[in-house]
C-alpha cells in the first residue's frame, strides 16, 4: 500500500478502521455523511473514502470487489494498494463503539495537517502581511477542522435533503414511521418518525407505562433498536409487563409467584423470556434519573450499535433537570421537555414519553411539555384522543382501551363502541345546551 509523506500527519489505523466500518453498514455510510467525513480527512486510503462515498450516492451495493472495479476503472487502484488492499480493508477489525473517537482523532490528524501547510505558508512570506494572512486563514481553517461540518444549508442542499427523505419514504411503504401496531394511528401520524416527540397523558394510574412499553414492543419487536428509561418502576417490574404484553402471558400471575401453580406456566414464562432475550432492547432503571443521564446513556448505545431506532422515557415529570438558581420546577420540566425533543432530533429517532395530567387534561407544572412535543396522544375514558398532530389531522377519538390482564390497549367491542358512542352523542347534546366546550376536546396548537 502507498504510503503518504513522512512529514505529512495522519493516523493510517484509524482511516482503515472508518472505511472498514462504512464498507461493512449502510448505516455508517450515513452518518460519515452526516458528521461531515470528506476526503480531505484521509491520507493513504482517501481514493478508497471517495469510492464509498460515489456508490453510495448512486445507491450501489457496496462490497470489496465492487469497490475495486471502481478504483480500477478510475485508475486509482494502485494507490490503495491495489484488489489485495481493498479486501485488507474491508476485512479490517473494526468496533462500532469507537466510531465516535474515530472521528476525532480524523479531524485532530487534519487540523495537524492544516497548521503544518500554514507554517509553510508562513515561512515562505515574502513580507509581514502575507504573513499575518497566513497565520489568520491558518487559524480559521484549523478551528473549522476541530469544531467539524456546520448544521447551516443553503436551499439548494436542502431541496436535497428532501427529495431524500421523500424517496426513502416511499422505500418505507405505506407509513415513514415505526409502526404503533394501531394501524388507524398509524393512519393519521405516518407511525413514529425520526426526530419527532409524542407525549402520552393519563391521569394518575391511567395507563401511561403499559402504552409506552406497548409501543416500545411494537419496535423493538420488528429489530428497531430500543433504549427504555424509567425513572417510575424497577427492572424487574418493567420486564414483567413487556413479558405480559409481548407473550399474553397473565401478569397477575407473574407479579404472585404463588399463582404459578401449573408446571407449564412456568416453562411457556421461561420461554417467552428466551424468546425476547435476543430483541434489541435495553431497560435502564436508574434511581433519580436525569435527563443528562439518558442523553449520555443514548449517546454511548447509539455509538455501540450504529444508532437506535425509538427512545422512550417513563416519565417526563420524575426526571430530573439541571435547576439552575431561581429557577423554579415549572422552567425545569421546559428544559426537561425540550431536551427530549433535542435528543429526538439528534439520535434521528422517535422519543415517545409520558406525562401526568389533572383532571382538565392540562399536564401538572408546565404545557410546554404538550408545546415540544409533535404528536399528544390522551387516554381517557372513551379511547385514545388525537389531541396534537403536527403532521397531520388531529382531534380524532381512537377506539382503545386498556386492559390489565396482558398490559394492553386493545380495541373496542363493537357493543362497547355503541356504548362509546351513544355517551358521546348525549355529552354533545348536553353541551351545546350549555354552550360549553368538552375538557377532553382540549387542542394544543404547533
Amino acid at each position: 500500500m502507498t504510503s503518504a509523506s513522512p512529514e505529512k500527519p495522519h493516523v493510517p489505523l484509524v482511516e482503515r478502521a472508518v472505511l472498514s466500518l462504512m464498507i461493512r453498514d449502510a448505516d455508517f455510510r450515513r452518518r460519515a455523511l452526516g458528521d461531515g467525513l470528506k476526503s480531505e480527512h484521509f491520507v493513504t486510503l482517501r481514493p478508497l473514502f471517495d469510492a464509498i462515498i460515489t456508490l453510495a450516492r448512486h445507491g450501489t451495493p457496496i462490497d470489496a470487489p465492487t469497490l475495486s472495479a471502481w478504483l480500477d476503472r478510475e485508475g486509482r487502484i494502485l494507490e490503495v494498494g491495489g484488489h489485495a488492499g481493498v479486501s485488507d480493508v474491508a476485512g479490517a477489525d473494526a468496533v462500532p463503539a469507537n466510531w465516535s473517537q474515530h472521528l476525532s482523532d480524523l479531524r485532530g490528524a487534519h487540523a495537524r495537517r492544516i497548521a503544518q501547510e500554514s507554517a509553510e505558508w508562513m515561512a515562505s512570506a515574502t513580507d509581514p502581511q502575507e504573513a499575518l494572512e497566513a497565520a489568520t486563514a491558518g487559524m480559521e481553517a484549523i478551528k473549522a477542522a476541530i469544531a467539524g461540518p456546520t448544521r447551516s444549508k443553503t436551499l439548494a442542499e436542502a431541496g436535497s435533503a428532501l427529495i431524500e427523505w421523500m424517496v426513502e419514504m416511499r422505500k418505507a411503504g405505506a407509513i415513514p414511521g415505526i409502526p404503533t401496531g394501531m394501524e388507524d394511528l398509524d393512519a393519521l401520524t405516518g407511525g413514529m418518525r425520526p426526530g419527532q416527540l409524542w407525549v402520552i397523558l393519563a391521569q394518575t394510574s391511567g395507563g401511561k407505562s403499559v402504552l409506552l412499553q406497548q409501543l416500545a414492543i411494537e419496535a423493538f419487536s420488528t429489530d428497531e433498536r430500543t433504549a427504555i428509561f424509567s425513572a417510575e418502576m424497577m427492572l424487574p417490574e418493567i420486564m414483567a409487563r413487556l413479558v405480559s404484553r409481548h407473550g399474553r402471558v397473565n401478569l397477575e400471575r407473574m407479579t404472585k409467584p404463588a399463582t404459578l401453580t401449573l408446571e407449564r406456566d412456568v416453562r411457556a414464562l421461561e420461554a417467552q423470556i428466551r424468546l425476547m432475550a435476543s430483541m434489541p432492547c435495553t431497560i435502564d432503571d436508574t434511581p433519580r434519573m436525569s435527563l443528562s443521564h439518558v442523553e449520555g446513556e443514548c449517546r454511548r448505545l447509539a455509538d455501540a450499535h450504529g444508532g437506535l431506532g425509538l427512545i422512550v422515557v417513563d416519565y417526563v415529570q420524575i426526571v430530573r433537570g439541571m435547576r439552575s438558581k431561581g429557577q423554579n420546577r415549572e422552567e425545569e420540566i421546559a428544559g426537561i421537555s425540550g431536551g427530549l425533543k433535542q435528543l429526538a432530533k439528534e439520535m434521528n429517532c422517535p422519543v415517545i414519553t409520558a406525562a401526568q395530567v389533572n383532571k382538565q387534561f392540562t399536564a401538572r407544572e408546565s404545557e410546554a411539555i404538550a408545546f415540544d412535543s409533535d404528536v399528544v396522544l390522551m387516554i381517557a375514558d372513551d379511547g385514545l384522543k388525537v389531541a396534537k398532530n403536527r403532521n397531520g389531522p388531529r382531534g380524532g377519538v381512537l377506539p382503545y382501551k386498556l386492559t390489565g390482564e396482558f398490559q394492553s390497549f386493545v380495541p373496542f367491542t363493537a357493543e362497547e363502541q355503541a356504548a362509546v358512542q351513544a355517551a358521546a352523542d348525549a355529552a354533545a347534546e348536553q353541551q351545546r345546551r350549555k354552550g360549553n366546550r368538552n375538557y377532553g376536546s382540549k387542542q394544543y396548537k404547533d
